[in-house]
Formats: C-alpha cells, structure tokens, sequence
C-alpha cells in the first residue's frame, strides 16, 4: 500500500456526498492492500437504541467468492461475529480455526463458508454506539503488523 493510494481514498471519502459513495472509496483502497476479500457492515438499531440487524454493505474478494447480496439484513442474534462488536479496538485472528477465542459458528462462517483463515474487524463507531465494521480477511493464516493495521 503506498501513500499515493492513501491520498487518493482520503480524497474520494473527502468528497462523497453519500455512504455508499464513502463505502465504494473504501472496498477500492482495500482491494488494492494485499487483502483476499472486504465487507463493510452497518448495524440497525431499533427505537430504544438496542442493535437488531446487521446490514450487508459493499464488499470485495480477491476470487469473486460467492458472498451475501449488499443490503442483506440479519438478525443480530443470527450473526456469528456479533459477540466480538464491543470493543472500540481492531478484533484480529490471525487463524479463526486454532484461536480459542473462535466458537463453532465463527469457525463456519469464516473458514468453511468463507474460506478465509485470519481476519480484522475494525470498528466503525460514534464515541457512544457501534455503527458497524470493515472486515477484511486473508486466506491463509496470516499476522497482521502495527504497520499493516494502520493502512486500514
């Protein structure tokens, strides 16, 4: 990833004038970061503030792997991954397959139905709330670096 590529994705998030046009500048810069595959997702709350659905938004693979249509919507409580969307730090498996912290589900979800091995959820969130992740994952098991981090 070079900085020209980081200029040209701040330029474009710069001057978007919709989230799906923020969405298309970033799925672009990580296409390009030595990454197999990228998904933005968005969290629905309902009118007491609680998240219900996860939404599916624009997404990316190295493969063009089958992979939920943009604006999917899943409940919550149906989302393999919702347990890890707490924290206000980066969630990195470096191998979803021997990290403990991987129930059953998660291992399906991103092994087996997926076919990656290592992943990142970077949270997209307002200093009160959660409104959603970039995931990106690699196929193989791989250990994401302070500097690799920091290009996402």
């Amino acid at each position: 990833m070079c900085i020209r590529d980081s200029y040209h994705t701040s330029r474009a998030i710069g001057v978007a004038t919709s989230v799906k046009e923020v969405e298309q500048a970033l799925i672009a810069y990580l296409s390009t970061s030595g990454v197999d595959a990228a998904r933005i997702l968005f969290l629905e709350y309902d009118e007491q503030g609680e998240p219900t659905h996860i939404v599916m938004g624009a997404g990316w693979t190295v493969d063009n792997r089958p992979a939920q249509p943009e604006g999917t919507r899943l409940p919550l409580t149906d989302y393999p991954l919702r347990d890890y969307m707490t924290s206000d730090e980066p969630l990195i498996f470096e191998d979803v397959l021997t990290d403990p912290r991987a129930n059953e589900a998660t291992r399906t979800l991103i092994a087996r139905i997926s076919g990656l091995r290592s992943f990142v959820m970077i949270p997209i969130a307002t200093s009160d709330r959660w409104l959603g992740t970039i995931f990106v994952g690699r196929n193989p098991p791989f250990t994401f670096s302070p500097e690799t981090l920091r290009g996402y």
